[in-house]
């Protein structure tokens, strides 16, 4: 279970995703197989379902190395953290993405907002993306540090 910290918001993320309006397509969209396929475009329900999907894994995942760690080899743990230093590396960079689309004024809306507002919107998105890379790269270096110790 995650931990209450500083760093996270206050909301309910999976109370919020039950009272979408267009909750049942969030629900089939989990269920499809093309979830997480490669091929066209994603609807903002299958971006939801995703975005569902990622945080469950993530909390097994925490769950599992908060309760289980000695059921777990050096080799896994260097698998683990060659996972997580992509995941981690994926969210960055995702992260960047959106700071770049909302420098752009792409998303539907954000033009409307002042000015003020979207540029700490932009600046917090651009420091998260920067902490980002330093995190990832942290991730690399335990990873790559065990691996070489255990082949």
């Amino acid at each position: 279970m995650l931990k209450p910290a500083w760093y996270l918001t206050d909301g309910d993320y999976f109370g919020a995703l039950s009272k979408v309006a267009q909750m049942d397509t969030v629900e089939s969209a989990i269920s499809s197989p093309h979830l997480l396929s490669d091929e066209g475009e994603f609807s903002p329900a299958q971006t939801a379902a995703a975005t569902y999907m990622a945080l469950l894994a993530a909390e097994h995942l925490n769950d599992e190395i908060t309760y289980n760690a000695r059921r777990h080899t050096l080799v896994e743990l260097a698998r683990l953290l060659h996972g997580l230093n992509l995941l981690h590396a994926h969210l960055t960079q995702t992260i960047q993405k959106l700071a770049e689309h909302c420098d752009k004024r792409t998303f539907t809306g954000l033009a409307d907002l002042p000015a003020a507002a979207v540029k700490t919107v932009i600046d917090s998105l651009c420091a998260a993306g920067a902490s980002g890379e330093v995190c990832a790269g942290h991730l690399k270096e335990a990873h790559l540090t065990l691996r070489g110790l255990t082949k």
